[in-house]
């Protein structure tokens, strides 16, 4: 009776310890709950990060395309601009050109009117000197007749007809020297008149002339405003370059940041394999805890049994304590397993070369269908991202919203939307005209809009 009552506090003892060792396993299964929860926590930490980052080069990337379409856009408007200035002075210089020819019409006609100006002057002169010719030769008459008066007066009226007669012929001259004097007045009122017309026309050449240098000076301005357009031009075209850049690096740290991320995607992969195996060995360590708990119960049956039962209670024991001890075994094993798949040198050196040799043909097993499963992932990522880039090509660079399929005659590609807007129009919706409709200069190359090609792509 003895020897029984020492084995059976021998056996409380062992199940005392058994319940104390279960209570430590139950700690230590919490422990590894509480670290793969953190593990999990960090896990979504990480998924949440690396959805911002997303979020945030969309962000950006759609800012940059928005502000791209803006200097496309503004680059459009000012070549427009460009384009009417241009056309302005074009008109304008057409209108000074016409107005040269009518300044040059008048010179003409100034010209004439100073021939025929001259040559009514070389009349006048000439109807003086014959003015002048008759005179003298009326005066030489005159004396003529004066002295044939003395000579008619000598003879004493035997000459009194002759001298009647040349009284006559003075009358005759006195009224061929008042019509001549009256010629002579109105080839002085006309020539006063071509003089008036002469200062009027100056007058006219004065006010052509005024009109010229406004007409200069306007050209002049619009020169001055064509060279700042145009320099509004470079400038934009130098912030688009600048944009353009910018876009180039913010793509180039766009890819930066997703290999980034698609290492802390293998990392948290690495992780959530890590998680798995902690959750599974937990389960084994839960499992083999319920079956302790199942032992300890049935130990605490089979105590209450009779003495002649102690000894199968004993052996019961023993091949609990062997099957804990197995248990025990297999977590340190399986432990140093994880330390040493995590890379720890003191858990790899702790192992025998057997041990090392099954972990490595395991991971070696493992590491081709984990680098399958990766290799799949990035064919899919890239995939999608070739999809996107292929998206982003075939959409129009000015207005990104409709499909590329006009070919233009310098060879760039822009959208036209025929049918869509055919359609819209039959059915009186009104849409906007498309880009290679409402461009009339090619907004890559400037070159002028000739032709227009359809293009399916």
């Amino acid at each position: 009776m003895e020897a029984a009552e020492a084995a059976a506090r021998q056996a409380r003892e062992q199940l005392a310890s058994l319940e104390t060792q279960l209570e430590l396993e139950q700690g230590r299964a919490s422990g590894l709950q509480h670290a793969v929860d953190s593990l999990r926590q960090q896990l979504k930490e990480a998924e949440q990060a690396l959805a911002r980052e997303k979020g945030k080069a969309r962000s950006q990337t759609d800012a940059l395309a928005a502000q791209l379409h803006e200097h496309h856009c503004l680059a459009a408007a000012a070549t427009e601009h460009a384009a009417g200035l241009r056309q302005q002075l074009l008109e304008e210089r057409r209108q000074l050109e016409l107005e040269q020819q009518q300044r040059r019409e008048v010179e003409a006609q100034l010209a004439e009117a100073d021939e025929v100006a001259r040559a009514r002057e070389g009349e006048v002169e000439q109807l003086r000197e014959q003015e002048q010719r008759e005179t003298a030769s009326w005066l030489r008459q005159v004396e003529e007749a004066v002295q044939a008066r003395r000579e008619l007066e000598l003879r004493n009226g035997s000459l009194r007809q002759q001298a009647q007669r040349a009284r006559e012929e003075a009358a005759a001259a006195e009224a061929r020297a008042a019509s001549e004097r009256q010629q002579r007045q109105q080839a002085e009122e006309g020539r006063a008149a071509l003089l008036a017309q002469l200062r009027e026309a100056d007058g006219r050449l004065e006010a052509l002339d005024g009109d010229c240098r406004s007409l200069v000076a306007a050209q002049q301005q619009a020169e001055e405003a064509r060279s700042a357009a145009e320099g509004v031009m470079r400038e934009q075209e130098a912030a688009l370059a600048h944009l353009e850049q910018r876009l180039h690096d913010l793509s180039e740290q766009a890819a930066g940041q997703q290999a980034l991320l698609r290492e802390r995607g293998e990392a948290l992969e690495e992780r959530q394999a890590a998680v798995r195996l902690l959750e599974a060995e937990q389960q084994e360590a839960a499992a083999a805890a319920h079956d302790c708990q199942q032992e300890a119960a049935a130990l605490r049956l089979s105590l209450r049994l009779e003495g002649g039962e102690k000894e199968e209670a004993l052996e019961q024991l023993q091949e609990v304590q062997a099957e804990l001890a197995g248990l025990r075994l297999d977590h340190g094993v399986l432990a140093a397993r994880m330390r040493c798949i995590e890379g720890s040198e003191e858990a790899c050196r702790a192992q025998d070369l057997g041990q090392l040799e099954q972990l490595v043909g395991t991971i070696e097993a493992a590491v081709p269908k984990l680098r399958n499963i990766v290799t799949e992932r990035r064919i899919e990522a890239a995939r999608s991202e070739l999809e996107a880039s292929a998206a982003s090509q075939l959409t129009c660079g000015i207005c990104w919203a409709s499909q590329r399929d006009t070919f233009l005659n310098c060879g760039h590609l822009i959208c036209r939307q025929a049918s869509a807007a055919r359609l819209a129009s039959l059915a009186g919706i009104e849409q906007h005209k498309a880009c290679s409709e409402r461009m009339s200069a090619c907004p890559v190359c400037r070159v002028a809009i000739a032709s227009r090609t359809r293009a399916f792509v």
